[in-house]
């Protein structure tokens, strides 16, 4: 996890197991979309693969015992996950971690083979004041430090393109379990306090009309306020931070547009569900709608939950 240092406080305030439960969980499925990409040094040349916010280390580690001969560098801000980065990489010798601020502490031009941004690309923009400039600075600070040849690798959110849409959730109370202590919730309820509390960093606009077939009703609002909620609603546990994030930055188009600004080639621009959150998390308890030209609703796909970037530079 990365955080500006302004902003670290209140990061430090939420429950860290729940970050380190997902990181795992997801593990696996984060290697098989990144690691086809990652670019070693070639043999005799000097070049580290950084993996960027490395938050628990387990991804890290899999990158050293991967690239057993590359020089492999975990940078992360928060204590806790320094050390538990420090941990998952004992005893592997081209392996290591340090403290840094990715959205300032610059590398040596030249010097890096592959930077990997996993799931830390919303939070540089969230936790600087939710600025792009932060998002451009970081592309040509990577620009920089790589060597020709060199990649870029960002797996993070996807902003939907804008539009409105019509968002049915249930309203019966769902039960969350958390170190033993139950919670009980529905999701219709929530996304009332979601509207006033996300609503402090862009408006929330939505109004209320019935489902097609008139014996229920959904809320009209537009499609990337949906898709923030629908990727939030399940962190009880920590909600205060949470709710602070913008999960979905750039459409797949503004991250091609940054990319190339920033003298990247391009190689993959690649939005996907990961079918478990659908499967789990959406489907259950949420439906979506477009509208027609006719403005008649029609039920259609969840949005994208994450995209693959990868830029190279010549």
């Amino acid at each position: 996890m990365q955080n500006s240092p302004e902003a670290f406080e209140c990061f430090h305030e939420r429950t860290f197991d729940v970050y380190e439960r997902g990181m795992n969980a997801t593990l696996r499925m984060k290697w098989r979309s990144i690691s086809p990409w990652i670019v070693p040094a070639r043999p005799g040349e000097d070049g580290m693969i950084i993996d960027e916010g490395c938050g628990t280390g387990k991804f890290l580690s899999l990158l050293a015992r991967s690239f057993p001969k590359a020089g492999v560098m975990g940078r992360d801000i928060s204590t806790h996950f320094l050390e538990k980065s420090r941990e998952a990489i004992a005893n592997l010798p081209y392996a290591s971690v340090i403290r840094a601020d990715i959205a300032h502490d610059n590398l040596a031009p030249s010097s890096v083979t592959t930077k990997i941004y996993s799931s830390v690309w919303h939070e540089l923009y969230s936790y600087n004041a939710y600025n792009e400039k932060i998002l451009r600075r970081a592309l040509n600070t990577a620009f920089w430090e790589l060597r020709p040849g060199g990649r870029i690798i960002i797996r993070d959110g996807v902003r939907p393109e804008l539009e409105r849409v019509g968002l049915w959730l249930s309203s019966q109370n769902r039960v969350l379990h958390n170190h033993g202590n139950a919670e009980t919730f529905n999701p219709r309820s929530l996304f009332f306090k979601f509207a006033k509390d996300f609503g402090k960093i862009r408006a929330v606009p939505y109004h209320i009309t019935e489902t097609p077939d008139g014996k229920d009703w959904m809320f009209v609002v537009s499609q990337d306020n949906a898709y923030e909620f629908l990727m939030k609603k399940d962190y009880r546990e920590n909600w205060e931070g949470e709710v602070k994030e913008v999960y979905g930055v750039w459409t797949a188009a503004q991250y091609r547009e940054n990319l190339e600004a920033a003298g990247f080639q391009v190689l993959c621009v690649k939005p996907f569900r990961n079918e478990w959150i659908v499967k789990n998390r959406l489907e259950p308890e949420a439906r979506l709608y477009r509208f027609s030209t006719h403005g008649k609703p029609v039920v259609t796909s969840f949005p994208h939950t994450n995209i693959l970037v990868i830029g190279e530079k010549p």
